[in-house]
């Protein structure tokens, strides 16, 4: 297990801090780990503002499966701020600090991947962010979608860790 943390705030655009300063430095510390661990097949798991990271980064290092708990979008300010995205403010002041300027969305990423890799969405049905979100996702072909949680909460992974399912979406 790999826990990677943007202390930035950034979604992961310019890496992890602590690999060097650009994402590049993230995937090329990555992609050593992974040949000296001799990691034959990882799963990238990412929540909220965390699985912009696991998509964006697993996509890029052409991991076999995502597992992406609530998505966010980095490109899509105005929605966040029309659906009431707490963070909204925080992402949208941060984003001139994103070291390229340029942040591709899901489809071109998707786009840009050499193959097709599974990305399972977990999302809240009843959460106007989640829902908005699993729309997009719906429309991909590589994309699962399991509807999860209760109440209002963008919190996806919180149901499935405490119904003991996470083994089960692994596997």
């Amino acid at each position: 297990v790999l826990y990677l943390r943007d202390f930035n705030r950034l979604t992961f655009a310019n890496g992890v801090l602590s690999r060097g300063p650009a994402q590049a430095d993230t995937l090329s510390a990555l992609s050593q780990l992974f040949t000296e661990t001799g990691a034959q097949d990882p799963v990238f798991l990412g929540a909220s503002l965390g699985a912009i990271g696991a998509v964006d980064l697993g996509l890029k290092l052409n991991i076999n499966r995502i597992l992406a708990f609530g998505y966010l979008d980095r490109t899509r300010s105005d929605d966040r701020w029309r659906l009431g995205d707490s963070r909204a403010p925080v992402l949208a002041a941060r984003e001139h600090l994103i070291a390229n300027g340029q942040v591709p969305s899901l489809q071109t990423h998707l786009a840009a991947a050499n193959r097709s890799v599974p990305i399972d969405l977990f999302y809240n049905p009843v959460n106007s962010i989640d829902s908005y979100y699993a729309r997009i996702f719906a429309g991909l072909p590589q994309a699962r979608l399991h509807a999860v949680g209760a109440g209002r909460s963008h919190d996806a992974l919180r149901p499935v860790l405490l119904n003991g399912q996470l083994d089960t979406f692994l596997s």
